[in-house]
C-alpha cells in the first residue's frame, strides 16, 4: 500500500519563510517533498533539527578592499532577512553596495516581471 496526498493546505512548502531555517535552501518535489541542505560553505547547527538552519563552516570577512566574489543562486529568495532595497540598479552596483555594508553577507538581484526594473535586496544571511 502506497500513501497518496489528496490535499494539503500549503502545495509547496519551501514557500513558508524559515521551513529550513537560515542560511540553507528549500527543495520540493511532489514526489519526495521537502528537502533542507546548506549553502555553500556552511554546515548544519543541529543535524535533528533542520528549523535551527546552517552556520559557516569557517569565519569569511569581505570588504571593499579585498577580492570578493559573489557566488549565483538562481531561483533562490531569502525571506525575511532584507537589509535595505534599491530600486532599478545594475548587477555591478549591486556587488558594490553589498561590499561597502559590513552587514551584508549576500544579495537579491532580481527582474521585477512587468516593469522592467531591477531590484536589489541587500541580505544579513549569517547570524
Amino acid at each position: 500500500m502506497k500513501w497518496e496526498v489528496q490535499w494539503q493546505a500549503i502545495s509547496h512548502i519551501c514557500r513558508i519563510d524559515g521551513t529550513c531555517g537560515r542560511n540553507s535552501l528549500c527543495t520540493y518535489t511532489r514526489d519526495s517533498g521537502k528537502r533542507c541542505s546548506c549553502l555553500h560553505g556552511f554546515k548544519m547547527v543541529n543535524d535533528q533539527d533542520w528549523s535551527r538552519g546552517c552556520e559557516p563552516e569557517q569565519l569569511s570577512v569581505c570588504n571593499k578592499d579585498d577580492d570578493c566574489d559573489f557566488m549565483e543562486l538562481p531561483y533562490t529568495e531569502f525571506y525575511g532577512y532584507d537589509i535595505s532595497f534599491h530600486l532599478n540598479t545594475t548587477l555591478d552596483a549591486c556587488k558594490k553596495t553589498c561590499l561597502q555594508d559590513n552587514n551584508c553577507k549576500g544579495f537579491n538581484f532580481a527582474l521585477q516581471v512587468g516593469t522592467g526594473l531591477f531590484f536589489l535586496f541587500l541580505e544579513v544571511l549569517v547570524a
